[in-house]
């Protein structure tokens, strides 16, 4: 048995950090967190989009017209509400407003395939949808399966300035103009829903405890199978003073605003932390590198949280060339390992231009909001994925007896504390093995994900015990695709594989099997069509290859380091 310091032993360094583990988590909504910084900052800029800023106060005003709007087409508390939004300043106020009157915001990706769609609103149950206009086509087609009675629409331009909305409904708005009649037709716009509050005296707000469910986020669960995953007000105010402890950042910082609101990392502390203490956020609808670049070098943010692929951009940015980035302070790598050549290459790139910050690794599950771990600031160990936030415990523990193992032995990471969801939607069986209560008394998240732990209590990931492909920072789980793709009439069986790419990580490709006498000339377009209804744009094959059987290892089971390594066939 491990003595208490054996159990904690990260606990020296937060001494050498100055980091405390006495932490307090607030019972209030994240409305009301939002209301007390928005009071306290009312002067600071807490968003800018495209240049159009809009302070903590006039914010704050905004959420309050939103959320009577909501009360006025009767949205009541503990309702899902389906938010289906890039970064813009539409969706921040949307997903305050559906928490302050008491409802739960569903984080929905805009790139959902239809069929995604149509099982998170079912899932949910969700009657109130806000969606990007491109996605309206998509909900239309499915709205009559699902309880959805009203759908409200924002373009991205909506809080663009005159002249860049402009510019932007030249080179792509007329792309939309037949969508945009329907739509007027059908649905109520951004504009015309919030009249409605404006002219609502109803009480809207709400009073809710820490503990009640305030996001659905969605992610594959610990077999793949897409899930909603339930988090709580204080999964997500847990955060805010871990965040603080960890990274050090204030009022008088700014934020790039890359990753989205529905990563729980882009919510939890891009978003939320971020407006809790007064920082200002700048936000990015989409990532191209150009506007990345720009942003760099005329907002001059303190902060850059982003995935891998982000960095591999970052690094090779001619326009940062003689840029001086002296200004940037903290960043942070997460949503994917980050491979050792590729840390030292930015911190090498920092450091030439001028900046004292590393890049530090995090590492956490949607099923603990984002975050839970993050490498030191003082003591960095090439390979491992830090030290756990204070508040949180990790431990490694055998994957069949669920046992603690010794330092340096490989088991399941394990977690607990505060940020830990409260469950799966409709999922209870995956909530009872994922969520275990530990002869400690301890509920204790069981990850899937392979690794070790050092007697600093430095945690090193090695590998997942669920298959998974990570592309683009996005979770990508094969199971769900091969279920999609054997549903097809010609089609034998399939197996999905992560193949390396040299930007994304990794590249979703489809090996299939057709049944005896079908052309893979004949169904190849079908396939393909059948995908894109069905999966998300990021998770679609990039690789539809043909075989006549699926290799197999000596024991029977599937090959799939052979099928990883094969080369490419109708690549898209």
């Amino acid at each position: 048995m491990k003595t208490n310091n054996e159990n904690s032993p990260w606990l020296n360094q937060y001494k050498i950090d100055g980091i405390s583990n006495d932490l307090e988590y607030s019972d209030k909504s994240l409305y009301e967190i939002l209301e007390k910084s928005a009071n306290q900052f009312k002067n600071n800029i807490a968003l800018e989009y495209f240049g159009k800023e809009l302070s903590y106060e006039e914010l704050l005003n905004q959420i309050k017209v939103c959320a009577k709007a909501l009360k006025s087409v009767n949205v009541s508390a503990g309702e899902r509400v389906i938010i289906c939004m890039p970064n813009t300043p539409e969706a921040v106020i949307m997903f305050y407003a559906v928490n302050a009157i008491g409802a739960v915001a569903c984080m929905v990706h805009p790139l959902s395939a239809e069929g995604e769609i149509e099982t998170y609103l079912n899932e949910t149950e969700a009657e109130i949808a806000f969606i990007v206009d491109f996605c309206y086509k998509k909900f239309q087609k499915i709205k009559e399966k699902t309880k959805l009675r009203e759908i409200i629409t924002a373009s991205v331009a909506v809080s663009m300035p005159t002249a860049t909305s402009v510019l932007y409904w030249a080179f792509k708005g007329h792309k939309k103009n037949k969508i945009a009649e329907i739509i007027g037709k059908e649905t109520i716009s951004w504009e015309s829903f919030l009249k409605r509050g404006r002219n609502d005296n109803k009480d809207y707000i709400a009073k809710t405890a820490g503990s009640d469910e305030a996001v659905v986020l969605f992610s594959g669960g610990t077999t793949g199978k897409p899930k909603g995953i339930l988090l709580s007000h204080l999964n997500f105010n847990a955060l805010l003073p871990q965040i603080k402890e960890m990274f050090h950042v204030t009022a008088q910082d700014s934020i790039l605003g890359i990753l989205p609101l529905f990563h729980g990392f882009g919510l939890g502390v891009c978003t939320h932390y971020a407006l809790s203490i007064g920082v200002k956020i700048y936000l990015m609808p989409q990532f191209s590198l150009k506007t990345f670049e720009n942003m760099i070098k005329t907002r001059k943010p303190t902060v850059i949280v982003g995935v891998p692929t982000l960095y591999e951009a970052f690094i090779k940015c001619g326009g940062l060339e003689n840029v001086d980035l002296s200004f940037i302070t903290t960043v942070v790598s997460g949503g994917d390992t980050l491979a050792p050549d590729l840390k030292r290459k930015v911190d090498r790139f920092l450091s030439d231009h001028n900046s004292k910050a590393v890049i530090r690794e995090g590492y956490g599950l949607t099923e603990c909001v984002s975050s839970c771990a993050v490498t030191p600031i003082t003591n960095h160990k090439e390979g491992s994925i830090g030290i756990p936030f204070p508040g949180m415990e990790m431990k490694i523990c055998d994957v069949k007896t669920k046992d603690e193992v010794a330092f340096g032995e490989e088991g399941e990471i394990c977690i607990s504390g505060p940020t830990v969801m409260i469950g799966y939607l409709n999922g209870e069986s995956e909530t009872k093995k994922t969520l275990q209560r530990h002869s400690d008394g301890k509920i204790w998240l069981h990850t899937g994900d392979l690794g070790k732990m050092d007697t600093d209590g430095y945690i090193y990931f090695t590998s997942r015990v669920k298959r998974i492909i990570i592309t683009n920072g996005y979770n990508v789980y094969p199971g769900a695709i091969e279920e999609i793709l054997n549903s097809h009439p010609d089609i034998e069986s399939s197996v999905v594989v992560g193949v390396d790419d040299p930007y994304k990580q990794q590249r979703v490709k489809a090996v299939i099997v057709l049944k005896k006498g079908v052309k893979e000339s004949d169904v190849l377009e079908s396939i393909k069509q059948l995908c894109k209804k069905n999966i998300s744009q990021y998770a679609l094959p990039s690789e539809y290859e043909f075989k006549q059987q699926l290799p197999k290892t000596l024991i029977g089971k599937i090959d799939y380091r052979t099928l990883e390594g094969a080369g490419v066939a109708n690549a898209e």
